[in-house]
């Protein structure tokens, strides 16, 4: 199976485990059959926000744009950290776990322990602002894939 690694979701960690090239390309620049993860989108967006923050590659910068704080980053326009998992996602998948079973769903489907290669620490928490955008850019995101809605 091919995966499609969302940013944000374990991808170097399984691309590391499995020796596949990390790079993040749409489930439709991807032949099947596929497979991918998904976070919680509350989590996946303070760790992209934290992510941009303190790594200096030029991607992350980029990503960060002129963004002052969390709010602003969760208003850029879409860029390779804050588009929805579901725009990833954009044909037919054959498996999807989740980032919040990982790593044990990892091992039993692949028969090889997944080790995080490194989890960003948010900088920041949600506040009643960044949980409402949240709710908003990922409104597909939390359809889609059966995560919660915070108030």
């Amino acid at each position: 199976m091919n995966f499609v690694a969302i940013p944000k979701n374990a991808s170097l960690s399984v691309c590391n485990a499995l020796g596949l090239r990390h790079q993040h390309l749409r489930a439709s620049d991807t032949s099947g059959p596929r497979w991918a993860i998904v976070r919680n989108p509350y989590d996946r967006a303070l760790s992209a926000y934290s992510f941009a923050c303190l790594n200096r590659s030029q991607r992350a910068e980029a990503c960060l744009s002129n963004a002052r704080n969390f709010a602003e980053f969760l208003r850029l326009p879409d860029n390779d950290l804050t588009r929805p998992q579901s725009w990833w996602l954009d044909a037919p998948m054959d498996r999807i776990l989740r980032f919040e079973d990982l790593p044990q769903a990892f091992e039993s489907q692949f028969g090889v322990p997944l080790e995080v290669a490194h989890e960003t620490q948010p900088v920041v928490e949600h506040n009643d602002e960044t949980r409402a955008l949240v709710a908003a850019r990922y409104a597909e995101d939390f359809e889609r894939f059966g995560h919660v809605i915070q108030n």
